[in-house]
């Protein structure tokens, strides 16, 4: 299976999952919450229904020729509010007159006119009840039948109105209050957890969509880093190929000006040849230094001795510009390849010199800073400006006039071998100091 057939079953699956997390959520979301509280509702009024319904029936069993006793009507609804969930009863006239009521009748006060009302605790809802043939109702309320002292022997007979009354039930609503509560926090868990996932499909789908641009700028990368490779490998072998004629031409030029028998004119010419083969051969050096990178093979180096042999070379290329090149005996010895640090050292003085005036002068030196050495090159001269610091490492850039602009770029290219880090100093005008940082000390 190809890379871009794998692409397109991954992006497939993953948008399956996208569609059936977004699927499982809308489900699970407010529809079920919202269809779940209703269901409660539903069960609670008709629990209520059922109760209102058994207390009228009671209520109609109770009466005779429409005569009711009201401690027989009070004694019903004590009765019954001392089942479980029911809360108060109460039987009341047009006029909102209470006939009779039992239980927290604080809560019949919230008597609905057509729908249930659900409160915090309770569930109110009421019914009309209307009873056939019954008899008068009296001027204070209840009316009764029978004098004072009746009343005192025997229980007095009270008369129901005749017109509609209202037959109110609250019955506790918190059992229900908590089983929504349950529900939305059921639901808003659900909820969170379904858009985490929704929010990790997202996440995946986008890695892998910038997997798939990382992979493709990678293959890129790499066809171009090959490209680059065989131009590098052309170049080294063309560089090559034009050492030896180069060498051919100076050995001629170097035969003219020893000749005695050569014009002086004609010597002149041939150490001019010799000059420009010299600076031609440095440059392809540079470049194939560059092209063809060699791992540093790290020993001990005594840095006083090192700069001991290496001060008379170095002075000898000073002795043109009349710049003094001076090294501070530090007593160190650090771990390096001596090879390349001597390529190094021999760049950074050779610009230093370059950028020193007459009569200037180039200090080499090294210190040790804790567990690693400083090895720095510094110079009074012109200076570096501010806008080119940054871009002195890169290839072929320089202000010097006849510098192949490889010097400082290959320094840098040694140092990150060895796995130091190189700092650069300057002030234009006044000087320039170059260290070599991170150096590992011997001993």
């Amino acid at each position: 299976m190809t890379s871009n057939s794998k692409f397109r079953w991954r992006a497939l699956a993953t948008s399956a999952v996208y569609g059936l997390v977004v699927l499982v959520l809308v489900s699970s979301g407010p529809v079920t919450y919202y269809a779940r509280v209703n269901s409660l509702r539903a069960a609670l009024e008709t629990q209520s229904d059922t109760v209102l319904s058994t207390v009228k029936a009671a209520i109609r069993a109770q009466g005779r020729r429409g005569q009711y006793q009201a401690d027989h009507l009070t004694a019903i609804f004590e009765e019954l509010v001392k089942n479980r969930g029911i809360l108060a009863v109460g039987l009341s006239a047009q006029d909102g007159t209470m006939l009779a009521e039992a239980g927290d009748t604080a809560l019949l006060s919230r008597r609905p006119d057509d729908r249930p009302v659900v409160g915090d605790t309770a569930f109110v809802s009421a019914a009309p009840l209307t009873l056939e043939n019954a008899g008068g109702f009296g001027p204070h309320g209840l009316g009764f039948r029978g004098g004072q002292g009746a009343a005192r022997q025997n229980p007095p007979e009270q008369a129901l109105p005749s017109e509609p009354m209202t037959l109110t039930l609250a019955v506790d609503a918190a059992p229900m209050n908590l089983e929504v509560r349950r529900e939305r926090w059921t639901s808003a868990r659900t909820a969170g957890l379904l858009l985490f996932a929704l929010g990790l499909v997202t996440y995946i789908r986008w890695m892998l969509v910038k997997r798939r641009r990382l992979e493709r700028d990678l293959l890129l990368a790499q066809e171009l880093a090959g490209f680059h490779e065989r131009v590098a490998q052309m170049g080294a072998g063309l560089a090559h190929e034009t050492k030896n004629p180069l060498g051919v031409v100076r050995g001629l030029a170097q035969a003219i000006t020893e000749s005695p028998d050569s014009q002086p004119e004609a010597t002149r010419l041939a150490a001019a040849i010799v000059d420009e083969a010299d600076r031609t051969v440095r440059q392809i050096n540079s470049f194939l230094s560059l092209s063809r990178p060699r791992d540093p093979s790290k020993a001990n180096v005594e840095l006083d001795a090192f700069f001991r042999a290496f001060l008379p070379l170095l002075r000898a290329e000073s002795a043109s510009t009349h710049v003094a090149v001076d090294y501070t005996p530090c007593g160190l010895t650090i771990l390096a390849d001596e090879e390349q640090l001597r390529r190094v050292v021999l760049n950074l003085v050779i610009n230093a010199m370059r950028a020193s005036r007459t009569d200037g002068q180039v200090r080499c030196g090294a210190a040790r800073h804790g567990r690693t050495v400083t090895v720095t090159v510094a110079d009074d001269g012109c200076g570096i400006a501010a806008d080119d610091l940054p871009h002195v490492t890169e290839p072929y850039f320089t202000r010097f006039d006849g510098g192949t602009g490889l010097g400082l770029t290959v320094v840098d290219q040694i140092v990150r071998a060895h796995g130091w880090s190189l700092r650069i100093d300057s002030n234009a005008g006044k000087g320039t100091v170059v260290s070599i940082e991170g150096v590992s000390p011997v001993g």
